[in-house]
């Protein structure tokens, strides 16, 4: 990273602890990280609801199965709040209502039957999705097009809001990437119509006082934010929107990889890669920072992401993207991001989890190696009042921690040296020396790894077995519920307040200061 870059971050305000990233040798020397025994300044609070999930509203019905049930559960026990899922996307604002229609969802036109961009006939029978999503709060996202439809507008949420209820309902979200599917191509068009929507909403829902604080606004495209272009979340603001206090999240989009670049794929420079992580968030950060000093007290969430939208099997559904998020999330949540939902649709190769079969080149019911990094993330933050990242000075070797009333409770190390087993060479590993407080007798650490390395795609995805914590997931085997295949965690002495822990390439662990 140029000193440029590091002098803008620094500027913005977004982190105190991130040291330059010069590159490291493929095996490197022993790593000393010494912890402060109380929560540092610079520490970020971090939301019990951050680790969240996201379903493309066309296929909601598909998503109503015990098998989605209970992997959101196994996350969701993890955490100290309900999670949230997010239903929206492009067939969100490319669907309409027919009472009549007796399929939850018909296909018209577009990318049939399961692409990005196909418009959709919602019936009846659709909504009744929304009351099979357990134990989680939901955003739902009305339909916006270039020109206000009312009445779908209104059709959408009253249905969508009566089967969920109130006591479950996050979030209203007004339309998906919106200058990016062509329409609202100034910020001030977009201000117009998210204001006409909130009024139609606020009025079919009878909403008043604080229950109308309740949407969530912008939802960028992940190339429209790294662009800058055409507008931006400051210029939306700028043009008087949240004005009158009804926004509970502002949103963006956040794709790694976006297919666009030219030349040798290499997933080690553009997806297990930190530096490539830091780099791409700064135009986010300037949102960030924006909301920061304008806006102080609207959440700002990463509503759709995922690892790729191009590029190989490698860049989507297997363990290096898996590892990518891991550290993806960990530094978000650092800069002070709110919630990261990870997003899916059943034919995308992105997806946690694919829930139904008969998709093209995505078979399913499937567990797909990206979903280990939501248990191990929300292991993570549990109960934390904040989180720090640990600056060490590696494009590949990241390390965080995250602290409760009692000082320092988990440290998160993630080796991203891609190591694929079927390349025949040997695995690389990395000591970490870990000077924490000297009362401390032992650690247990709780370790994400694949015996294929980056390449594992799972039980269910070409039968690589992945782990987190002892724990695998799978539909054939335990219909999503985790069942155990290793020893849980295991126990590191402490001597003199130092942990020795070892990380292999293509791997990250959770280590557990306090008992």
């Amino acid at each position: 990273m140029s000193q440029f870059l590091y002098k803008l971050f620094i500027g913005l305000g977004l982190f105190q602890t991130f040291v330059l990233a010069e590159g490291d040798a493929q095996t490197a020397a022993t790593r000393t990280i010494s912890f402060p025994a109380s929560q540092p300044s610079g520490a970020v609070n971090v939301p019990a609801d951050f680790v969240g999930f996201g379903y493309d509203s066309a296929f909601l019905n598909d998503y109503d199965n015990d098998f989605t049930r209970n992997l959101i559960n196994s996350v969701g026990s993890r955490m100290t709040a309900p999670p949230i899922i997010r239903i929206g996307g492009t067939s969100g604002d490319r669907s309409f209502f027919d009472p009549t229609s007796t399929l939850n969802r018909t296909c018209i036109s577009g990318d049939c039957p399961n692409g990005s961009g196909a418009t959709f006939i919602f019936g009846p029978s659709y909504f009744e999705g929304f009351k099979g999503i357990p134990n989680a709060h939901v955003t739902f996202q009305v339909p916006l097009a270039a020109k206000v439809n009312a009445t779908n507008v209104r059709d959408y949420a009253t249905r969508a809001y009566q089967a969920l209820g109130a006591d479950n309902l996050a979030a209203i979200a007004i339309g998906n990437e919106v200058a990016a599917k062509g329409h609202e191509a100034t910020a001030a068009d977009y201000v117009k119509a998210a204001k006409t929507v909130e009024q139609i909403v606020t009025d079919a829902l009878n909403l008043t006082g604080n229950s109308e604080k309740i949407f969530e606004v912008l939802d960028l495209a992940s190339n429209q934010v790294d662009n800058l272009s055409p507008w931006t979340l400051p210029d939306a603001f700028n043009e008087g929107l949240d004005n009158n206090s009804l926004a509970k999240y502002a949103a963006e989009h956040w794709y790694q990889y976006d297919g666009s670049a030219t030349g040798t794929l290499n997933l080690q420079a553009q997806l297990m890669n930190h530096t490539a992580i830091t780099n791409k968030f700064i135009p986010f950060g300037k949102s960030l920072s924006y909301l920061k000093t304008h806006k102080p007290s609207l959440p700002y969430v990463l509503s759709e992401t995922g690892s790729a939208l191009g590029g190989t099997d490698a860049y989507s559904d297997r363990f290096g993207a898996c590892l990518w998020s891991v550290d993806f999330q960990l530094f978000a949540m650092a800069q002070g991001v709110a919630r990261i939902d990870g997003t899916q649709r059943p034919a995308a190769l992105h997806s946690l989890f694919v829930p139904v079969n008969g998709i093209p080149d995505n078979p399913g019911p499937s567990v797909r190696a990206p979903f280990y990094a939501q248990p191990f993330i929300a292991d993570f933050i549990k109960s934390t009042t904040g989180v720090v990242e640990m600056g060490l000075n590696s494009d590949f070797l990241t390390a965080y921690a995250a602290y409760n009333a009692n000082g320092l409770a988990r440290v998160a190390l993630v080796n991203l040296h891609e190591w694929n087993a079927g390349d025949n060479t040997q695995r690389g590993n990395q000591t970490f020396v870990l000077k924490v407080p000297t009362s401390t007798k032992n650690v247990t650490v709780g370790r994400l790894t694949a015996a294929a390395g980056a390449e594992a795609g799972g039980f269910d995805n070409g039968g690589q077995n992945i782990t987190y914590a002892g724990q695998q997931w799978s539909y054939s085997v335990d219909n999503g519920k985790g069942h155990p295949s290793a020893a849980s965690t295991t126990k590191v002495q402490v001597s003199n307040g130092v942990a020795t822990v070892s990380v292999k390439d293509s791997e990250a662990v959770v280590v557990y200061v306090q008992s």
